[in-house]
């Protein structure tokens, strides 16, 4: 993946090629996020297709995008489109760039990034009405107007529709915590853990955030638990399957809930830790918080601590079929396009490269 020579704004036009910019940085999780889109994107003969990342990419794209090792280069080639995963500041770019942000969590916009970190934008890909709601609102009360908002829906949940569901013996059961101050996985872990064992397997995946907050609480659960068979902490970038074989899944504020919810019909259960927050700000642009909060009990159920928590799992396996409908009737209150968001997102971009200015096609709930 020999990067190609830069080439400037006018001579890629001359050559017929749109080029296409998609910055993952560091991270190696967020190529989850455009794993998808990858596909049409590459079967697209006008498209050049630039990935930059600091760390390797998978071999089967060898020979057919361009590899930027080096994220600061971006900004030396005129392409039409940067797609970032990561809101704020996107990287410098060519100044006729277009920059499309491509969300990484199903949940809210308003509530747990900081302040203003959606100002930066000419596009931004929508997983689900809500985020149009509330970017909306954020940029009325912000004086934000260049923004077009599209929906597109949310790759990661059709890639989990992909492996199907597996039961376990005994039944797995996910806990799958958010970060942040006073998250379940600090509250609850070990007593969780502790509970649980006797009668199921019990996977721990820490957000990647928790490994530089609570890894205190990560070492006390492998001294204690480690030894168990049915005890394993999770950190694969790739969630799919972990989430493929879990019976049920227990998070706080987490878009992974959401995320399995969609993917399997299956409920989660909710523990009542310490609300998930990095905009102070948030009830200026919205009277609720987001998705994360308000929706729990549409896809799932809530528990103020664990001391119900063993009951509440064999209830709800008792009665999958009564979740599995409720589920099905909110889902298109929190998601575009499920099954179909790799070629939804890619007409988007083409309508976008062709500079598209029918507002028909975004802004759109519908």
């Amino acid at each position: 993946m020999k990067l190609l020579r830069y080439h400037n704004f006018f001579n890629r036009k001359i050559r017929g090629k749109r080029s296409i910019i998609i910055n993952l940085s560091s991270a190696p999780l967020h190529f989850n996020y455009i794993r998808r889109l990858l596909v049409p994107l590459i079967a697209d003969n006008t498209l050049q297709i630039y990935i930059a990342s600091t760390f390797p990419l998978p071999d089967e794209l060898q020979n057919k995008i361009v590899h930027i090792h080096n994220p600061l280069e971006i900004k030396k080639i005129g392409a039409d489109v940067l797609i970032t995963v990561d809101a704020g500041k996107p990287v410098d770019h060519h100044r006729l760039t277009k920059v499309i942000h491509l969300p990484h969590s199903i949940v809210s916009t308003h509530v747990i990034y900081p302040e203003g970190s959606f100002d930066f934008f000419d596009y931004i890909f929508c997983v689900g009405p809500h985020h149009i709601n509330e970017l909306e609102s954020m940029f009325a009360k912000r004086g934000i107007n260049k923004c077009k908002l599209i929906p597109s829906g949310y790759g990661i949940i059709d890639d989990l529709m992909e492996i199907p569901f597996t039961e376990t013996i005994p039944p797995t059961i996910l806990f799958a915590p958010s970060w942040g101050p006073n998250n379940s996985l600090r509250v609850f872990g070990t007593t969780l853990v502790q509970e649980l064992l006797n009668n199921f397997q019990v996977i721990v995946r820490p957000h990647v955030m928790s490994y530089y907050e609570d890894m205190d609480i990560l070492d006390v659960l492998k001294d204690r638990f480690s030894e168990n068979p049915h005890f394993f902490i999770d950190r694969n970038p790739d969630s799919r399957f972990v989430l493929s074989k879990a019976s049920l899944v227990i998070s706080d504020y987490s878009g992974i809930a959401f995320e399995y919810a969609f993917a399997y019909r299956r409920p989660v259960i909710f523990l009542n830790s310490q609300m998930k927050m990095f905009n102070e700000n948030w009830s200026h642009y919205l009277p609720h918080p987001g998705i994360e909060v308000v929706n729990r009990d549409l896809i799932g159920v809530i528990l103020p601590d664990c001391s119900s928590l063993l009951a509440t799992i064999f209830e709800m396996l008792s009665h999958i079929s009564i979740y599995q409908e409720k589920i099905d009737q909110n889902e298109h209150k929190m998601l575009f396009y499920k099954g179909i968001f790799a070629e939804k997102t890619y007409l988007n971009l083409k309508k976008v490269l062709e500079e598209n200015n029918d507002e028909n096609w975004c802004n759109s709930k519908n």
